[in-house]
């Protein structure tokens, strides 16, 4: 399991209240993590609503993925907005609703989505320890699954800028087949979306790393 964010559990325990407070309003619940909980927008059923910590990396992350619109890069979600209860200390941003994480497509019964997954995950973790909670798919051998799909240069690019990002500001690097989706499309290809790459780090150099993220351009030329 990873550590509580910077050490301020009674966040996570709002979000908790929020998220069984939102269910028994009839919200359509889609899914948690160990910080963030999902729901399906009431109004327009391309939207979810997210709820978090402000002290998670997913926040630096949502920054970087703002400064980067101008890219058009569908290889970042679509965050439309994001408010700040700074007295529950939780954010809600909404954005574009995604299809399914790698982990659960990698399980299906259909076409493998990608081969070429797994050693760009593993580059950008390193340093993490191998026995990290990882979920039980990544401990398979992807390698060996056919497919003709490849991860573009664009893909490529971004998580090195993230990985850079994040060696940078002490963020934790968490990248695994339950913080990335599929984004589909009616042709039947799909784009690879990050949702999630940054865990807790380092708290002092929090606030200068939220900054620097709503600054990047770097991918934006």
């Amino acid at each position: 399991m990873r550590c509580k964010p910077l050490g301020l559990c009674s966040n996570i325990d709002n979000r908790h209240r929020i998220t069984n407070r939102m269910r028994r309003w009839g919200f359509k619940f889609l899914g948690a993590g160990d910080y963030s909980a999902v729901f399906q927008h009431p109004k327009d059923e391309r939207l979810v609503i997210k709820y978090g910590p402000l002290d998670d990396g997913w926040l630096v992350f949502a920054a970087w993925c703002e400064a980067q619109r101008s890219a058009n890069n569908p290889h970042l979600p679509v965050i439309h907005s994001i408010k700040r209860y700074e007295r529950q200390g939780l954010y809600c941003a909404i954005m574009d609703k995604l299809d399914v994480t790698i982990a659960h497509a990698m399980c299906g019964d259909g076409p493998l989505p990608i081969t070429t997954w797994d050693p760009p995950r593993r580059r950008f973790n390193y340093g993490v320890s191998p026995s990290s909670d990882w979920c039980a798919v990544d401990q398979q051998d992807w390698s060996d699954w056919l497919t003709d799909n490849k991860l573009s240069s664009l893909f490529e690019k971004t998580l090195a800028r993230l990985m850079e990002f994040a060696i940078k500001h002490g963020l934790g690097r968490d990248l695994h087949g339950g913080n990335a989706m599929l984004r589909k499309h009616p042709d039947g290809t799909f784009d690879i979306v990050l949702t999630d790459p940054f865990s807790e780090g380092n708290g002092a150099r929090f606030k200068a790393a939220l900054i620097e993220a709503q600054q990047d351009q770097a991918l934006a030329a």
